[in-house]
């Protein structure tokens, strides 16, 4: 895959096979995380969002590895608890919203071809967010359950193809000089990643011209209007970690 390919793509599945082992593949955690969190609101309230949220802590190096265990060890006894009942892990929100918790899970996991798994946690994120939009009024199940899903489907993935550009870019060698950290920049930086304060990403890029960035793709990447979040690539490569 080109540079020009990476940008203009809109099927997750290859941006993943791209990365897939790759340098930067590491950061897959939070990727995972972000996507659940897109979510989270379609989650039944307690168990099945606090296990979730366990991806992103992960993420940030604030929960263990033996956390992380222990979560998808949960989303799998829900699962089997939804079996021995009869209820296959579709057949309501809660399940689905529990099968792409697992799904995640196993995804975050998963250190060589993400594609199948990709494609299953895709469909459990989409049933997901296709019960939210009709129960939130978005949607009008006035067409077919596969129109609405097919709908969804083309949505979800955008956001999650925006969100994976976001977190990583395979084609930016990153040459970052030291000297544009000055504490105008770390602290605009810092404040973005702690406040999740994406917004103000242009006046970093602001900062960092001040500080003589001549980057014009870190520049151009904090000034695009599009969809930005914790594990941005450019407020990593600022904020040096």
């Amino acid at each position: 895959m080109t540079e020009a390919e990476w940008l203009a793509c809109s099927e997750l599945r290859l941006l993943l096979i791209t990365l897939a082992g790759g340098p930067e593949w590491g950061n897959r955690y939070a990727l995972a995380a972000a996507f659940l969190r897109h979510i989270r609101q379609l989650m039944p309230e307690g168990a099945c969002r606090r296990h979730a949220d366990v991806a992103e802590r992960y993420a940030e190096g604030t929960a263990s590895r033996e956390e992380m265990r222990a979560a998808e060890e949960w989303a799998r006894d829900a699962l089997d608890r939804f079996d021995s009942r009869g209820t296959h892990p579709w057949a309501c929100p809660d399940s689905r919203a529990t099968h792409a918790v697992f799904t995640f899970f196993r995804w975050i996991d998963h250190e060589g071809m993400p594609a199948g798994v990709a494609h299953s946690a895709r469909w459990a994120l989409t049933v997901a967010v296709c019960d939210a939009a009709v129960t939130l009024g978005i949607l009008q199940p006035s067409g077919g359950v596969m129109e609405m899903q097919v709908a969804c489907l083309t949505a979800e993935e955008e956001y999650q193809c925006d969100v994976t550009r976001d977190l990583f870019n395979p084609f930016h060698t990153a040459r970052f000089d030291p000297a544009w950290r000055t504490p105008a920049v770390a602290s605009v930086a810092k404040a973005i990643y702690d406040e999740r304060n994406c917004a103000s990403l242009p006046i970093l890029a602001d900062a960092l011209e001040d500080a003589g960035c001549t980057d014009a793709t870190l520049l151009m990447h904090c000034r695009e209007p599009r969809q930005h979040g914790r594990g941005c690539w450019a407020v990593d490569l600022v904020r040096g970690t």
